[in-house]
């Protein structure tokens, strides 16, 4: 009898039933159970070095197990991501590891129709069906009897038959209808290689995706390793550390490392020795290295780095014309920074008419489209399209998060940079990059964004503006540009280096005495105050003054700016009197002028009440401060950000009164409406949330006040980074309310870190630099280590007694710190040395009625105490409370204080 046949028999097994036995109707059937014959038209191999990408594979692997019911095959995925990413050797692997699973495997070349042509024609031969190319073929692949044929046999498999895996390779372009000879089928299994990532598309209801893109830094180590020996266990670490140096350079794209390993392996040298060999050939010829193919007739392409994103190319200036990607991809390839955000484009799109004014139009008609200004917004339209060309081919990829923009690898960008009128594309970049600049010094409401902008400045500070058709006048306008975000940056070193060639220049070509020149001075000073140099700032600010008093008259709006900015170097040196005449003259004129309710009057008025305050004169700064805030309220409105402001320093005359609560409600509501305006995140909104956190630990409340600064801290460490001016200053606040709570390991461990950072981005001998050495000092004190501190504070006082002078407010704030150091060591006489010549100073310079003059009385009187001169202790107790109490008041805590501590004296407890 006849045997029942299992529905393995298709792959060349069978089974006998169970039932019947065996007999002579087994010779019969012997022609019908030949075994299967495995069809494998695949007419590449992986190549020797080929490395195993294990999360690729796994992907790969997973993605192809996913049945999608309603699609043209129940199985298939796309390989996509950009050209030279290795698409193609994990698609001949996947085959190559499963040629005995699927039965056949065809492998489909879509580079062109022609070679889909002759690749069906291959896969025709293999699986055995007749011979249609010698017949007329139709021009339409669709009609093609051969694909047809393929095709047709592909979807009449059955569930009898193998699963059969179909891969369509170097499938980018798909305008000539490649769609089309998609085969169907229920037994199939589809694989699809291509730079587009829309891919997906091509396979009806169901298709998953793996991006392709460069390899982990273990995976190109492999690959050199493996063109440099068999025996790669034996290689020495030096070798591997020469082959990851390779690797960083060519950015770990795999066809990259591949040639590069190929040419490395062929040098006659030694491994360690090709490998430098190598780096230095790259460093001095990298475009004739990058365009040399190392595997010429050892690999089944001739691609080099140079030729691999040729037909991508190509394929985007053929097909979207219109939206000039190619233009956009060399801009984008000459930005310095490793993303280019798109706030780059809107900021260009509004500071390049500026731009043109300075410097002249530009006939750049191609990229204009992508900066397009309209209503005073930012038409980012085609900015958009072409953008999304370039992603979908996988020349560039999206970077997301709170600034959005795109990024590409480092060879895209080397392919993309034009070796002809590359100084001219230079300019244009030029232009863009300072166009944005423009823009941002004039908006106040992203100053977070400078830090990204910074980074691409390097490339325009390096280009030779004598190459260019630019005036000398033009040059100081670059200069003048480029140092104002430096400035608002922090990078006052910089920002002077430009400062100083545009004051020169223009003294040179315009005069001293021009408005312009005069301008260049006054910006030098600007960073001269920024970096403590007040002597050098104050020079030039007098001189910017009193030539416009001259030129320009003293009610003058610019004279007026010259004025304010001196008061503010007055203030940096404690010069208070002089601050206060500068001060009272500006509003006073701009009252005259404008009227007493003018924004730039209200302004003047609260520059004077900032001085009033630092002079201890509470009242006045309040009563001036209070009126500031009420005009702003009824005139512009108590959510206008000057109102905030003012709302904000009014807090902190408060706060001097130890009136905390009437600080803390109007920090509160600054932070709140702040927060709501600006967000969370926005520089004002954490200042004040700084200023918040400042009145809890006044109140001893070092809780909130650490879980706001750690707040702060961190936000600033995000949006401005680690060494920004204000992410340290916000590190010493948390430093000091850790100190507060008794937390000293934290707390130098945050100032030894702000002092380090300062010494190295200003100096050891700026003022914010010796501030930190002191708040370091103060730790040291608190946990008794007295000769660290001392070491500190003497090195504090001696720099500030050279830079500031022996009268200065924080001179003399260095000598009663080290007093104090002094009194804590039994080392009376020195502390009481000190103590008196500042007690004396201040009474002279301050009056003694200032704050400062009433602490440094409270502080002889405790060494005095200690020292055993309790009679002198008390009556100088005596006289500082009587003083206090009237400065401060009755409640204030320090008058409180002061009076326990008497009272204990008086009584001997």
């Amino acid at each position: 009898m006849i045997c029942k046949w299992s529905t393995f028999m298709s792959r060349g097994r069978f089974v006998f039933s169970s039932y019947g036995s065996f007999d002579g109707n087994y010779l019969i059937l012997t022609p019908l159970v030949q075994p299967t014959k495995h069809h494998y038209s695949v007419p590449l191999e992986t190549v020797q070095t080929f490395t195993h990408r294990e999360q690729l594979w796994e992907e790969l692997e997973r993605k192809l197990q996913i049945r999608h019911e309603k699609a043209i095959v129940p199985f298939a995925i796309t390989l996509h991501g950009l050209g030279g990413a290795g698409k193609s050797q994990l698609a001949l692997k996947y085959a190559e590891s499963n040629a005995g699973r699927y039965n056949p495997i065809l492998w489909i070349d879509a580079t062109s129709e022609e070679t889909v042509r002759s690749s069906f024609i291959r896969c025709a031969a293999e699986i055995g069906l007749p011979d249609e190319q010698n017949k007329q073929q139709s021009a339409a692949l669709v009609d093609d009897r051969v694909i047809q044929g393929v095709l047709r046999w592909l979807r009449d498999r059955t569930e009898l038959d193998d699963e059969w895996l179909f891969i369509v390779d170097n499938a980018d372009d798909v305008t000539w209808g490649i769609k089309k000879i998609i085969p169907k089928g229920v037994r199939g299994r589809l694989l699809i290689t291509s730079r587009d990532d829309q891919s997906q598309k091509l396979v009806d209801r169901g298709c998953e995706a793996v991006r392709v893109d460069v390899m982990s830094p273990q995976e190109a180590r492999m690959v050199l390793l493996r063109h440099l020996s068999d025996d790669i266990d034996w290689l020495p670490k030096t070798v591997q550390e020469g082959c990851d140096n390779v690797a960083t350079k060519l950015g770990y794209l795999p066809l990259a490392i591949d040639l590069a390993g190929a040419y490395i392996g062929n040098n006659s040298l030694a491994p360690e020795q090709s490998l430098t060999q190598y780096l230095k050939d790259y460093e001095k010829h990298r475009d004739e290295l990058l365009q040399m193919n190392h595997l010429r007739g050892l690999s089944p392409t001739e691609r080099t780095v140079w030729t691999v994103w040729d037909t991508t190319l190509e394929k985007i200036e053929r097909e979207y014309r219109k939206w000039q990607p190619g233009v956009l991809l060399t801009l984008l390839a000459h930005f310095h920074g490793t993303v280019v955000q798109n706030e780059m484009f809107r900021l260009a799109s509004l500071g390049m008419y500026a731009i043109n004014d300075k410097l002249g139009e530009e006939n750049f008609t191609e990229l204009q489209m992508f900066i397009s200004e309209a209503e005073g917004e930012w038409d980012d339209f085609k900015y958009r399209q072409s953008i999304d060309v370039l992603v979908r081919y996988s020349l560039v990829q999206r970077v997301h998060g709170e600034w959005p923009g795109t990024t590409m690898h480092s060879l895209v960008k080397w392919r993309a940079t034009p070796r002809n009128q590359d100084q001219q594309w230079q300019w244009w970049y030029t232009k863009f990059v300072l166009a944005a600049c423009s823009q941002i010094t004039k908006e106040d409401h992203q100053p977070q964004f400078r830090r990204h902008l910074i980074l691409h400045l390097p490339g325009v500070r390096n280009i030779d503006l004598n190459f260019v058709s630019i005036t000398e006048m033009g040059k100081t306008f670059v200069w003048t540009i480029l140092g104002m975000v430096h400035d608002d940056e922090g990078h006052w070193e910089e920002a002077e280096q430009l400062f100083v060639q545009a004051m020169e220049t223009r003294k040179t070509k315009l005069g001293e005495d021009h408005p312009d020149t005069l301008t260049s001075m006054s910006n030098l000073a600007s960073t001269y105050r920024n970096r403590g140099r007040w002597e050098e700032a104050e020079q030039l600010e007098v001189q910017v003054m009193e030539t416009r008093k001259t030129k320009l008259g003293v009610d003058n709006h610019d004279t007026l700016t010259s004025m304010n900015n001196l008061s503010v170097t007055y203030k940096n040196q404690c010069r208070w009197e002089e601050a206060e005449q500068l001060d009272v003259q500006v509003m006073e004129t701009l009252k005259t002028k404008l009227g007493k309710d003018y924004p730039g009057t209200l302004t003047s008025m609260g520059n004077l009440a900032s001085t009033y305050m630092n002079q201890g004169r509470w009242e006045e700064a309040e009563q001036l401060f209070v009126q500031v805030m009420e005009t702003h309220n009824t005139k512009l409105g108590k959510d206008y950000p000057g109102t905030l402001t003012i709302m904000g320093n009014l807090a902190l005359t408060y706060k001097n009164q130890g009136r905390w609560e009437e600080a803390e409600q109007l920090e509160v509501q600054v932070m709140e409406t702040r927060k709501t305006k600006l967000g969370e995140d926005h520089p004002r909104t954490l200042t004040i949330m700084g200023n918040l956190a400042s009145t809890y630990m006044n109140q001893g409340r070092w809780e909130e006040a650490e879980q706001l600064e750690v707040q702060v801290m961190e936000t600033h460490k995000t949006k401005l980074g680690k060494d920004h001016p204000g992410t340290l200053t916000i590190m010493g606040n948390l430093a000091l309310t850790y100190k507060n709570q008794g937390r000293w390991e934290e707390a130098e461990q945050l100032e030894v870190q702000v002092m380090e950072t300062r010494k190295t981005k200003l100096g050891k001998d700026h003022p914010y630099t010796l501030t930190s050495t002191s708040n370091l000092a103060s730790t040291y004190f608190k946990q008794g280590r007295w000769e660290e501190a001392e070491q500190l504070e003497v090195q504090v006082m001696e720099t500030r007694k050279t830079k500031l002078g022996v009268n200065h407010p924080d001179t003399l704030t260095s000598m009663g710190n080290l007093a104090s150091t002094y009194r804590d060591q039994g080392r009376w006489e020195e502390a009481e040395q000190l103590e008196v010549q500042v007690m004396e100073t201040r009474k002279t310079k301050l009056g003694e009625d200032h704050p400062d003059t009433l602490a440094s009385m409270a502080n002889l009187a405790f060494t005095w105490k200690f020292s055993g001169h309790n009679a002198e202790a008390i009556n100088l107790l005596r006289d500082c409370l009587t003083q206090q109490k009237q400065t401060f008041g009755l409640d204030h805590p320090t008058t409180l204080s002061n009076s326990e501590t008497l009272l204990a004296r008086e009584t001997g407890a």
